[in-house]
This record gives structure tokens, C-alpha cells and sequence, in this order.
């Protein structure tokens, strides 16, 4: 190809294109393709591609587009780089429908629908957070558990509500999320921020320092695409300690943090051998002698 245009690129197949990148199914359901998500790291596939429509969505963060979407991101370029990278390979192109009624239909089964929500006491749920290291008492104190759809599929999980409604769904086989998607924010009243990735982050720092629950205003991103939108919260406080992931994405959004706030720290520096918080715990814990940071 030559000169590709974004019309163009938009047929190009998104299985065809993640499968040349080193990117495999982890399994197929009809025209519904479910992968490890490119974007980090993770143990259960929450990165669906639909080929019928080729289009992806990433479950666990909320978001999803075209292959311009996907490749830009994925390559941290932008869309003429994009292109041109494109116009050198050869794909089959797709022929996309146009039957809106049922792609509607479609898309509407693919949401994750919340069922009910209600307080947290499934035994399964219980093992699942203990397995964690999580405190209990004080899992109960910030999740629910809720029954939820996704393609009229029934499952359960610990949720963690965002500012905005929208919930983190976890389980021992399950990493998904409700929309809309949103950071959370526990506000003690304290003039000092401890920000984490994820809730079992949260739940781990507040497990390991019990009686920090009120010293601290707490920040969870619930994504680092999130980041952005808390900068105006971080402001308001007089110490900010970060606790991000040591991945790439974590290491990325703990430096944009450091180099825009002076009055930050980066915590990461106390678990420097382990993926996040979560990890150093259970690592800990299976020592029989836990020492927290």
C-alpha cells in the first residue's frame, strides 16, 4: 500500500494487525476475540476485538476505538506516522456491515450491566481478597459485591464504585469495568494524598497502615489514563506520595506526577523488586513475617 488514507487503514483487520505485532487470542467467542491486554499487564483477557465490526474495547480501563485508536497508542505515534507504518504491510481487508439494528444489539450485550450491588459477604469473594492479603474488615468497609452481565452472562465480583457511578470488578477469574469509568477519591479531610493504582493497592496500604485510614486522603486511579483528570485534586494538598505500579505505565505516570508537582514523592522506591503494592504484600506475607514500608 501507498499512501494510506485513514479510511483505508480503518479496514484493516485488528486480529490480523495485533496477530503480526506477537499478540494471540487467548480465546474466540463468534466474531468476539479476547486477549491479554496490550496496555499492561495482566493474568485474565479483558481486550476484546470484535471482527465483524473491527473494533476493540479494553475492558479493564474502559476504552476502545478503530485501528487508528489502537495503533497510535500502541506505538505512541501519531496518526500520519501511523499510516505510513501501515502502508508497508499487506492485509486483507475487512468488509465492515452495516446493519445497524443488529450492531446495536451487539454492542448492547457486550456491556458490562450492573444487575445489583450489595454489601460484601459472597465466601468466594472472601477467599478471593484474603488470597490478596486484604483485611476483611476493611474490604467491606470500601467494596460491595455485584451480580453483572456481560453478553447476558451472569457473574459476581468485589466492586469498587468511582466518583461517577461506575464500578472496578474484580474476581479470581474476572478484571472488568462498569462504565463510566472514573478515579476514586476518599476524602478524610487531610491536607496529604497517598494515590494508588488500583483499589487492592488501596486496600493493602490501609491493610499494612491501619491507622492511617483518616491521616491520609487517598486517590485511586483505577487506570493511569485517569491521571490527567486528578491533577486539579493533587493541587489541593500539601504532600502527595504515589504508589504506582513499576511496570512502564506506572513508572511513566509516577514521573509526569514528580515532574509536576514539587511537593511530590514517589513510594514506589519502598518495592522496588515487585510489580506494585499488592505484590510486595503477598510476597511478605508468604514469608510468615510481613513487614510493611
Amino acid at each position: 500500500m501507498s499512501n494510506l488514507t485513514c479510511e483505508q487503514a480503518r479496514l484493516i483487520p485488528i486480529v490480523e494487525y495485533l496477530n503480526n505485532l506477537g499478540f494471540k487470542a487467548q480465546n474466540t467467542r463468534g466474531h468476539n476475540h479476547w486477549y491479554i491486554s496490550p496496555f499492561r499487564d495482566e493474568k485474565h483477557a479483558s481486550f476484546k476485538v470484535n471482527s465483524l465490526r473491527n473494533i476493540w474495547y479494553d475492558f479493564g480501563e474502559g476504552c476502545g476505538g478503530n485501528i487508528i485508536d489502537l495503533g497510535t497508542r500502541l506505538h505512541q505515534c501519531s496518526v500520519a506516522d501511523l499510516l505510513q507504518m501501515l502502508a508497508g504491510s499487506t492485509y486483507t481487508p475487512v468488509m465492515i456491515p452495516v446493519d445497524r439494528a443488529a450492531i446495536e444489539k451487539q454492542e448492547e450485550e457486550s456491556k458490562v450491566k450492573i444487575i445489583s450491588t450489595s454489601d460484601l459477604a459472597d465466601h468466594r469473594l472472601l477467599a478471593y481478597l484474603k488470597s490478596r492479603g486484604i483485611n476483611l474488615a476493611i474490604a467491606k468497609q470500601y467494596c460491595k459485591q455485584a451480580d453483572f452481565t456481560i453478553y447476558q452472562k451472569k457473574y459476581l465480583a468485589v466492586a469498587f464504585a468511582n466518583r461517577s457511578g461506575g464500578y472496578e470488578l474484580r474476581s479470581s477469574g474476572i478484571k472488568v469495568s462498569s462504565s463510566p469509568k472514573d478515579f476514586t477519591l476518599i476524602d478524610n479531610g487531610s491536607k496529604n494524598l497517598k494515590s494508588t493504582e488500583g483499589y487492592t493497592d488501596f486496600l493493602s496500604l490501609l491493610t499494612m497502615h491501619p491507622k492511617d485510614h483518616t491521616d491520609f486522603n487517598y486517590l485511586i486511579l483505577n487506570s493511569v489514563n485517569m491521571l490527567s483528570r486528578t491533577f486539579e485534586i493533587m493541587g489541593e494538598h500539601k504532600n502527595i506520595f504515589t504508589y504506582y505500579d513499576q511496570n512502564k505505565a506506572g513508572r511513566k505516570a509516577t514521573d509526569l506526577v514528580m515532574n509536576t508537582f514539587k511537593n511530590a514523592v514517589d513510594a514506589s522506591v519502598f518495592y522496588p523488586k515487585h510489580e506494585d503494592v499488592n505484590d510486595y504484600w503477598v510476597a511478605q506475607l508468604s514469608r510468615g513475617k510481613p513487614t510493611s514500608f
